[in-house]
Order: structure tokens, then C-alpha cells, then sequence
């Protein structure tokens, strides 16, 4: 009753931000749209909280339970008056009281901090904390350091349960062990999801067929992309000459953004092999084309900007598809789910959020992954107290799932991050789609996931010949990588 009430609490301070800054329109709309989601979310949140998180009741003396992270905010609320810091907030403290327990966190921004104030700490073989909850693209540097233990020697760690990533354990674990885990705790790899947006006015008016209607009739691929986006451009400035102060089908930032194609193309670096062991799989019969359609397709088409030196307001390259979406001067771009409660919120065009295209109409699905700068976890070799790790681990995992995921997927996401029913529904196929690779994880920039920013760069096209130069030494990084787990 007591979450209950405190939801619908929730749900009225939102109504209260959107009518206070809305028209009379968009705030009958909106509302709208809280009420329905209100309607339902009790209910969910209902069933959620009756499902047992089967935990004992233990009692660890005031312990000290302590995070370090780069990302704060999945650990403590960062500003507070939000309605998923209220909840983190709430979280915590409900936890603390449970288990008699202090919830402390050791932050900092620069990742490679975190790494070596993690690595000197093991070092020096001192329990000074007791979960490690690094940035994903670079936490395998720990793991070659032989710095942590399996999570299979923590007790009360159930991976079975809805709040761990079903990938830990299919993909993550390796010979019955699991050093780098992705539970619900780590809510920084819901928003880091990959997706893509488009301006439906300007879709409008340069008459393409519904969008939505593609994605759901499973036609939404690559080829209809580049189909829909080569005759979209303008000559803004009337120079006669493809630049950045022009109208443009899409706009891509040309790192990120371009390799979250190699899993939306169901492409991944790594495979289990029958034995179950990850084994270098990039090499496929569609890699050399999607690294030729690609390519073209980016940096070759008049309607798409892609460009290595551009430095707009977020740096050299950087987030140029959300800087042009931004100031509606591109009909698509590539993003996270964050922006759309971000940099998103105050753009005045109605726009769509969308699944990245599938290779073809063959592929089952559509896919993405969360961007590597969101958290997964990790346990110290010097650790402990590891039953009080194992409870309070598994305890925050759990109560994000029941909690927090609701209420910012539901009602941050859903109700003030979309601007349609449709979107809603977009954004179930997108999460559902996410995908973790082994390759990407235990990386360390010195796999393959990186290959499409590393050819393009260069102006190559040629995986064949980018695969004969690095076959060698990345096939020695994962098995470096590998022999932690035999």
C-alpha cells in the first residue's frame, strides 16, 4: 500500500511538472498519457513487490557496504526532487534498514581512475570496498589484472532472477565462472540504450510512409533507411556545397553510433562455440557488406553527415547527431535513451524514438546494445564479507527491478520522454532488443568492436584486409582473457 500510494504521490508531482510547463494542448495531452500509465503501473508495481527476492533476514551490524563507480548515480541520487533519485533515495534507505547495513560510494567521473584506485586497492591486498561497478568497454583490463574473484563464490546471488541480465550468464560466463556481471543495480544500462529518433514533421512533409508501421511489419532495415534518407537535404546556405550549416536525411556521430550496427546487424565479435567457450566470430559472409554499404551510406551519400573533424558544441566527432537533431536540422540520428529525457526535451518538433534498422528482413529480430560507458559489476579478490556482498548485491538488484526500472522505463521514459503512444511500444521492442557481447565486454580497446570507428577513419572498406592485420593479437588479447576462466 505504502509504494502504492507513493506512486500515485509520483505520478501527481509529474502531472504538476508538465502543467507547469506545457500549453494547454500538450498539457490535456500529456496528462492524458500520466493517467493511462497510472492506470496500469499499480498494478505492475504490485505485482513486482510480491515477488520474493529470497534473501534472509540478516542482520550485518552497521557494516559498511562500499561502491566504487564511476557513475554515481546508480548508487546514490544525484538530484534529489527527481522522480527516480526520490526512488534510488528510497531504495537505499530501505535496504540499509533491513540489513543494518551503510551504503557508501567511491566516485569519479575519469574511468581510468576508478580502474587504478580499484587495482592499487587489490594490490595492496586491504577489503578497502566491496563491489566494483566499472565503465563495461574497459572493466576486462581488471579482469587481466587478476584482480577479482567469481561471482560463483558469492553467496545469495541468484542469476536466475528477473534482475540479473540473462546475457551474464549466457554470455558473460565462461567454464561455470562470471568475473563481469549485468544486474538491474547497474541502471545506467537501461538509458546508455542505443536507439534512433526522427523528426516526424519533417518526415511529413517530405512525404515518407509511417515509420512505425515499418518497424512493426519487420520492414524497418537497412536498405529502407538508405532508401528513405537519399533524397533529404537542403542547401541551407545556398553555397552549393554538402556542409554543416545544411539539412540533412542523418546525421551520425561516427563512433558509437556506427558500432551499434555491428550487433543491430546481428554481427557480434563473439560467439560460444559448442563447448561454450566465446570464439572470435566477426568474420561472417555479410561483414565485408556492411562495412561497403556502410561506409557508403555514411560518408559517400549527399543526404548523410558523418564526419571525423567536425567539432560542434560536444566536441571533435562527438554527439553531432544530437547537437543537428537538436536545432531540427536532420530528419534522423542515432542516440541513448537518455537523451530523450535530456538534451531531447525542449526540442519544439514532434519526434519518434525507433529501434536501429535490421541487416535485412531475414534477421529475427531487431537488436542494439547499451553503449560501454554504463556500469557492470565486479567483486574484489580481497573481499570479505562476502555473504554481506552476495545480500546486499542481489537486495539492489532486486529492489531497481521493483522499483526504479518502473518508474523511470514508465513514467520518466514513457510518459515524459515520448511524445506518442507508438513511441511507447517502440521502446519495448528496443529494450527487448538489447544484446551483450563477450568481445565487446572483456575488449579493452585491443579487440575487434571497435573495427568499423578504426577502418572508417582511415577511408577503408576492406574488413578482409583489416582481419589478416589484426587476426593475430586479438585472438592473443581474448585468449589472455580466457585463461582467467580455465
Amino acid at each position: 500500500m505504502k509504494r502504492t500510494l507513493a506512486f500515485i504521490l509520483l505520478i501527481l508531482i509529474t502531472i504538476s511538472i508538465i502543467v507547469s510547463c506545457t500549453s494547454k494542448e500538450e498539457e490535456e495531452g500529456l496528462i492524458k498519457k500520466v493517467e493511462t500509465v497510472a492506470s496500469t503501473e499499480t498494478d505492475v508495481l504490485d505485482a513486482r513487490k510480491n515477488v520474493p527476492d529470497n534473501l534472509p533476514e540478516l542482520d550485518f551490524g552497521g557494516a559498511r557496504f562500499k561502491v566504487v563507480t564511476h557513475i554515481e548515480g546508480d548508487v546514490i541520487p544525484t538530484r534529489l526532487g527527481e522522480i527516480v533519485n526520490d526512488t534510488i533515495l528510497e531504495r537505499n534507505l530501505e535496504i540499509e534498514e533491513r540489513f543494518n547495513v551503510k551504503i557508501k560510494v567511491h566516485g569519479d567521473p575519469n574511468v581510468v581512475n576508478i580502474n587504478d584506485y580499484a587495482a592499487k586497492a587489490v594490490q595492496s591486498g586491504d577489503d578497502e570496498f566491496d563491489l566494483f561497478a566499472g565503465m563495461a568497454a574497459i572493466c576486462g583490463r581488471v579482469v587481466v589484472g587478476d584482480y577479482l574473484m567469481p561471482w560463483q563464490n558469492i553467496k545469495y546471488v541468484d542469476f536466475t532472477q528477473k534482475w540479473w541480465s540473462k546475457s551474464t550468464t549466457d554470455d558473460l560466463t565462461v567454464n561455470g565462472k562470471t568475473y563481469t556481471a549485468i544486474g538491474d543495480f547497474s541502471f545506467s544500462s537501461l538509458y546508455c540504450t542505443m536507439c534512433m529518433y526522427y523528426d516526424k514533421f519533417k518526415a511529413a512533409d517530405y512525404g515518407l510512409p509511417d515509420i512505425y508501421d515499418l518497424v512493426n511489419s519487420g520492414k524497418w532495415t537497412f536498405d529502407m533507411v538508405s532508401s528513405l534518407v537519399k533524397d533529404v537535404y537542403s542547401d541551407l546556405n545556398g553555397n552549393g556545397v554538402k556542409d554543416p550549416e545544411d539539412y540533412f536525411g542523418l546525421v551520425s556521430d561516427p563512433y558509437t553510433d556506427v558500432t551499434t550496427y555491428l550487433w543491430a546487424f546481428d554481427n557480434p565479435v563473439m560467439r560460444k562455440n559448442a563447448e561454450g567457450i566465446p570464439e572470435l566470430s566477426i568474420k561472417t559472409g555479410k561483414i565485408s557488406t556492411i562495412c561497403e554499404k556502410l561506409y557508403e551510406f555514411l560518408f559517400n551519400n549527399p543526404s548523410t553527415f558523418c564526419d571525423y573533424n567536425y567539432a560542434g558544441v560536444y566536441g571533435k566527432g562527438t554527439m553531432m547527431g544530437c547537437e543537428f537533431f537538436e536545432l531540427s536540422k536532420c530528419l534522423f540520428t542515432h542516440g541513448t535513451l537518455q537523451l530523450s529525457t535530456g538534451r531531447f526535451r525542449g526540442i519544439e518538433n514532434d519526434y519518434g524514438i525507433i529501434p536501429y534498422p535490421k541487416f535485412d528482413e531475414s534477421q529475427e529480430r531487431y537488436m542494439t546494445m547499451a553503449e560501454g560507458s554504463h556500469t557492470i559489476l565486479a567483486v574484489p579478490k580481497t573481499a570479505t564479507n562476502t555473504d554481506m556482498i552476495g545480500v546486499i548485491t542481489e537486495a539492489l538488484c532486486a529492489e531497481n527491478w521493483k522499483r526504479v526500472f518502473p518508474v523511470y522505463y514508465d513514467v520518466a521514459l514513457k510518459v515524459k520522454g515520448v511524445r506518442d503512444p507508438q513511441s511507447i511500444e517502440m521502446l519495448d521492442i528496443i529494450v527487448d532488443g538489447r544484446v551483450t557481447d563477450f568481445g565487446y565486454i572483456y575488449d579493452g580497446w585491443a579487440g575487434m568492436s571497435f573495427c568499423l570507428e578504426e577502418m572508417f577513419e582511415k577511408g577503408n572498406t576492406n574488413f578482409e584486409s583489416y582481419y589478416a592485420a589484426n587476426e593475430s593479437k586479438v585472438r592473443l588479447h581474448y585468449e589472455n582473457i580466457l585463461r582467467y576462466f580455465n
